[in-house]
């Protein structure tokens, strides 16, 4: 009898435990995404007439992304933070819907980079970083870059996608940063 008893609180322990710890294992799964594969992968840059530091307060003004950008129209935070998981919005260009994504905040440096690893698609996921980098004449290059991991004729989809995507994003932004401070 106490046998039992000490079974059935075991399987208990266990099964509360895989519940507690079942965010945590999203968490860690998500970010072990974060390396990009370079065979596969998105990469866009585009030239900012505007100091670094400009280019940065527009594009994480997270309120304001639904009011220019066509495509990205915000996250569930104020902040992103390495390691915490949120959610980005994404308007369909097709359908005009909200897409909603559940990424884990890969990395983030103020005023430089961040960037977030989720599932897109059933089982394709991507990495995506978005880089403000100085240019040498006092602009800002600004930059995307998304590995992309799953099956390889959603890649190919998706990589082809998400670049007209990207493109149509940088030049939105550039007009967006140009158009308030100059």
């Amino acid at each position: 009898m106490n046998r039992k008893i000490s079974v059935a609180f075991t399987i208990m322990i266990l099964v509360s435990s895989c519940s507690i710890n079942k965010k945590a294992v999203q968490k860690k799964q998500l970010s072990e995404t974060h390396s990009i594969d370079q065979s596969n992968s998105v990469f866009t840059e585009i030239e900012i007439n505007a100091r670094p530091e400009q280019v940065w307060s527009v594009l994480t003004d997270w309120e304001s992304l639904k009011d220019w950008s066509s495509s990205f129209i915000g996250i569930s935070t104020d902040k992103m933070v390495q390691g915490e998981i949120f959610v980005s919005y994404f308007k369909n260009t097709i359908t005009g819907k909200v897409m909603e994504f559940e990424h884990v905040c890969t990395e983030y440096v103020e005023g430089e980079r961040f960037g977030w690893s989720g599932h897109i698609a059933g089982k394709a996921k991507d990495h995506h970083i978005y880089s403000v980098i100085p240019s040498k004449n006092g602009n800002t290059i600004f930059r995307q870059e998304d590995g992309l991991h799953g099956s390889s004729f959603l890649d190919f989809l998706a990589k082809h996608q998400m670049t007209s995507m990207y493109k149509k994003f940088n030049q939105e932004l550039k007009e967006r940063v140009e158009a308030i401070y100059h």
